[in-house]
């Protein structure tokens, strides 16, 4: 999968994207940044298109973490069984549900439970929020698949 890059960005686009890393909604943006919702939402869709992405976790994804991981963020991701940290992997990827549920052969309303158990144990509401820990304690898709429990 090939990304866009985030140079050809402006500077308050830059902003929306570090919003989008810490799992932030719109209406959070909008916030944050003192703008409008519907600005913050034609920011976010600018970032999609110049990143080349269709989806807030693909923009996080493609993104690379700037921080020093918490401590306590890796506890909470060491705290997931086997299967949930490879759901977590791929979800970082970038997948729906429904494709999660095809690589893993599972049903969809299996992985619907497995996320609701990584959300509840990870602390965070929304799956971007997932994502946007999981880029700050820097693991990988790989590491979520090979880490024994």
């Amino acid at each position: 999968m090939t990304f866009g890059s985030c140079d050809n960005l402006t500077e308050r686009e830059r902003d929306v994207l570090l919003c989008l890393a810490e799992g932030e909604s719109n209406r959070q943006i909008a916030r944050s940044l003192d703008i409008a919702p519907a600005t913050a939402r034609s920011h976010t869709r600018n970032v999609l298109t110049k990143l080349g992405v269709q989806s807030r976790i693909l923009a996080i994804a493609s993104t690379r973490p700037v921080q020093v991981p918490a401590l306590e963020s890796k506890s909470l991701i060491s705290s997931l069984t086997r299967r949930e940290r490879e759901v977590l992997g791929c979800m970082v990827e970038g997948l729906t549900r429904a494709m999660i549920a095809a690589r893993l052969k599972v049903s969809p309303n299996t992985v619907r439970t497995h996320v609701r158990n990584i959300l509840a144990k990870l602390r965070v509401h929304s799956t971007p929020e997932a994502v946007a820990l999981v880029a700050k304690t820097t693991y990988s898709p790989d590491a979520m698949r090979s880490t024994p429990q």
